[in-house]
């Protein structure tokens, strides 16, 4: 019986040699039959060339009347040949009355052709693997990729070095994981993304994700880019997996606009073979003429969605010399389960598709690619505010700089008066100075992969030359030098983490041992603590609505601020008048009267920030700069007395009456004291049209709603109490309010030594601050109105 086996198991791998054999033959026989029909549609296509090149001549010959304008120039390049090319009836000079008006090809302004890929990624759980495969995507000019397994939790919206990516995956893998799907972009991808209005389509499930794109077509026309990623289920899982994974696919296909260019990315686990079913014209199945003849019964499941929803298998209708995308670990047969579906009435804007060599990520499966023609505006004018963003001010640090940064503002201007220079006058005569003086921000340093950028590449260029052999020829040997190639590439990565850790810590030892300084050395420690992983979006929070329950979609999300905020700025302000007379008078603040002094203006200018606040978007070292000469020191009246720049005269602007302070605070000494006055404090915040958050019990028939304001007792020292667990029996129940209201009541952690009842709450206090030089002020209606000075008149 033993023989027997071995006799057998002989015989067939001897079979499946014959058969490696005879299809290395057929392959090499149809790239030679391939490479001849090129060669004669090359010869044909310059045969052509040669004669529209002379028709063109002979043609503008013919519509000049008179030959005596090219003077005999022309006339010299049209030989008799290629008269006789055009009209054989004639030759030499008497020819030009005898050329036909041949229709001549006018070349069409050329639309960069776009590349999408597709892979099986079988594991892209650490950042070091996204890392590789956006340096993939980038060294390659992809557009935007599409992963299957990529074997991560939740929700995720990555962003590294401009390149974004989403996932959707369960939110707790086991084992090694399996599932989840992913969409990679490209900077150019990303501005069609956002063009679109960014939006994910990650609810139905960890197979399937979608977002929408817009482009621009050839004719400038918005077009819509509607690319999804899905991964099947095995051909041996379940049907109500399948079905489900059917449904959800089916579910993100419904969202796409109409018009758009569908493009699914997709791990089918099947094999759809080649060709219509039952005869039928090929020219109008979801399946074309080319691939690997094989069909499964997860395959005629898949062909029958696709005829249902009208797609085709992209790479079905393009002739290619190879098409198996996974070799089968057993049989080492090449299987095509991985494929880019699009719907069938778009083939005509794809110019190649198929399976191509090498890979993104290191996996088992090849990855597939589609062509196509379109155009993305990805740079936009940026606003003034951005474009000063760009600028490296630390050369301002330097007094020698900062001077003439100042001459350089002053001669712009044209003239010393600062009364005669109004702010934006002056606002934009610092900008254009700026622009045109300092220089540009450098990039940041590169990342760990950029840094040993080569040496990766020709470690994973040998990975996928290696994969591909593998693939084309299952041996031993090619399986070994695969397996010896992925280490390699596995070891080049850790290398490359560990010097780029290392070359860290040695700049933050120069900077604090050598002379480089502490900032630098801070900065450092700020980049790496940040850490190797790339920056990550949390998913958006589900809000809670009013019936308890949270929102699981972004549009009952947007439902929930839609209403919360209906109720915060459509109610009608209304407050009672007389309580103004019920305010105490504050005492008049010596010494705020009158326009800062110069030592003033010196003392504030030197304390501000390194920052850009304000719309104008001038940096703090702009007006640092500027006050560091003379003459230029007069103009910083406008910025450091917070004047209003429109303001010209006694013009009166007005505060609006929803300025008020976020949160605030008032003290009790006890909690009967928190139980009388926190009613009056609420009735007299309604009575300014504003509402302090306090939680509802639900015992007036509305629902029951947390209370955004809390109690807080500030404990005495614990040696004070005889039981410092439950403050010698303190009662921290609610704080119980009229209309069925309540604000919870919790201990505080103080070691002060001051035992006080306090009511902290949010949106309580109304606060005016000193925004500008008021010299008077008057109270009429719901508003206060100032009066302000005139911003370029100086003082004193």
């Amino acid at each position: 019986m033993l023989r027997r086996t071995e006799s057998e198991q002989r015989r067939r791998v001897e079979a499946q040699r014959q058969q490696r054999e005879e299809l290395d033959e057929q392959r090499r026989l149809k790239q030679q039959r391939l490479q001849r029909e090129k060669d004669e549609q090359h010869q044909q296509a310059r045969q052509r060339g040669t004669l529209e090149h002379n028709t063109a001549k002979l043609l503008t010959l013919h519509l000049c009347q008179d030959a005596a304008l090219f003077g005999g120039r022309f006339l010299a390049g049209v030989s008799d040949e290629m008269v006789e090319q055009v009209s054989p009836q004639g030759g030499g000079s008497s020819a030009r009355g005898q050329i036909r008006m041949m229709p001549y090809r006018v070349q069409r302004w050329k639309i960069p052709t776009h590349v999408i890929y597709s892979q099986n990624a079988r594991g892209l759980k650490t950042d070091s693997a996204l890392t590789e495969a956006i340096d993939a995507l980038r060294h390659r000019s992809g557009f935007s990729a599409g992963l299957q397994e990529t074997w991560r939790t939740g929700l995720e919206e990555i962003e590294e070095d401009g390149f974004v990516f989403l996932g959707a995956a369960p939110a707790v893998q086991n084992g090694r994981g399996s599932k989840g799907v992913g969409i990679l972009l490209s900077p150019l991808a990303v501005a069609a993304w956002r063009a679109a209005g960014a939006v994910v389509h990650n609810d139905v499930g960890p197979r399937v994700i979608a977002v929408r794109m817009e482009v621009e077509d050839s004719a400038g026309r918005k077009q819509g880019l509607f690319q999804v990623a899905s991964y099947a289920p095995i051909s041996t899982a379940p049907d109500t997996e399948k079905d489900e994974y059917e449904t959800a696919l089916a579910c993100v296909l419904s969202r796409r606009q109409s018009g758009d260019i569908v493009i699914v990315c997709a791990d089918t686990n099947a094999s759809i073979g080649r060709g219509c079913l039952g005869g039928q014209n090929v020219n109008y199945g979801a399946v074309g003429s080319h691939g690997i003849d094989f069909l499964n019964d997860s395959g005629r499941r898949l062909r029958s969605f696709m005829e249902l929803h009208d797609l085709a298998a992209l790479s079905s209708f393009f002739k290619k010399p190879f098409y198996g995308t996974w070799l089968h670990p057993c049989s080492k047969l090449q299987k095509q389960l991985d494929h880019i579906m699009i719907s069938r009435c778009d083939l005509k804007r794809f110019t190649d598709a198929g399976a191509c060599c090498g890979q993104l990520i290191d996996s088992d499966h090849s990855a597939v690619f589609c062509k196509l023609r379109f155009t993305v505006r990805l740079r936009r004018k940026l606003e003034p505010r951005a474009q000063l963003a760009r600028l490296d001010t630390a050369p301002l640090l330097n007094q020698d700089q900062a001077v003439q940064f100042a001459t350089d503002v002053v001669t712009s201007l044209g003239t010393s008066d600062a009364s005669a220079v109004s702010y934006s006058t002056l606002a934009k005569a610092v900008e254009k100075t700026a622009a045109e003086t300092l220089p540009k921000r450098e990039r940041p340093a590169p990342l760990w992969f950029a840094a040993k950028e080569g040496v990766l590449r020709a470690a994973i260029a040998n990975r996928n030359a290696t994969f591909n052999a593998h693939q084309r020829q299952p041996t031993a040997d090619a399986a070994a030098r695969y397996r010896q190639a992925r280490s390699r590439v596995q070891l080049e990565i850790r290398r490359a983490k560990s010097d780029w850790i290392l070359g860290k810590c040695t700049a933050i030892n120069d900077g604090i041992c050598g002379a480089t300084g502490s900032a630098a050395a801070w900065a450092t420690v700020k980049v790496l603590k940040a850490g190797l992983a790339p920056p990550r979006r949390a998913p958006p929070a589900k809000m809670k609505k009013a019936d308890g329950s949270l929102a699981d979609t972004p549009e009952e999300n947007a439902s929930v601020f839609a209403d919360a905020f209906s109720q915060l700025y459509g109610r009608e302000a209304s407050f009672d008048p007389s309580v103004l007379d019920d305010l105490p008078q504050r005492p008049v603040a010596v010494g705020l009267d009158h326009v800062p002094s110069d030592d003033e203006i010196q003392l504030a200018t030197s304390k501000l920030h390194a920052t850009a606040p304000g719309p104008s978007g001038l940096h703090a070292r702009l007006w640092q700069a500027l006050v560091s000469t003379s003459d230029g020191f007069g103009f910083n009246d406008f910025v450091l007395t917070g004047r209003r720049p429109s303001t010209v005269g006694d013009v009166e602007f007005s505060l609006r009456d929803s300025m008020y302070a976020d949160d605030a605070g008032l003290a009790f000494c006890s909690r009967r004291g928190v139980e009388v006055e926190t009613p009056k404090v609420v009735a007299h915040f309604a009575r300014w049209g504003m509402e302090i958050h306090v939680g509802k019990d639900g015992s007036n028939g509305e629902p029951r709603k947390d209370s955004k304001s809390e109690v807080l007792f500030c404990a005495a020292a614990p040696t004070s109490y005889n039981n410092p667990a439950t403050y010698d029996g303190a009662d921290l129940s609610d704080i119980k309010l009229p209309g069925g209201c309540f604000m919870p009541a919790a201990p505080a952690a103080s070691s002060s030594g001051v035992g006080l009842e306090a009511i902290a709450s949010s949106n309580m206090a109304p606060f005016l601050t000193k925004l500008f030089d008021i010299v008077s002020a008057t109270t009429t209606g719901a508003q206060l109105q100032f009066t302000a000075s005139h911003p370029g008149r100086r003082k004193g």
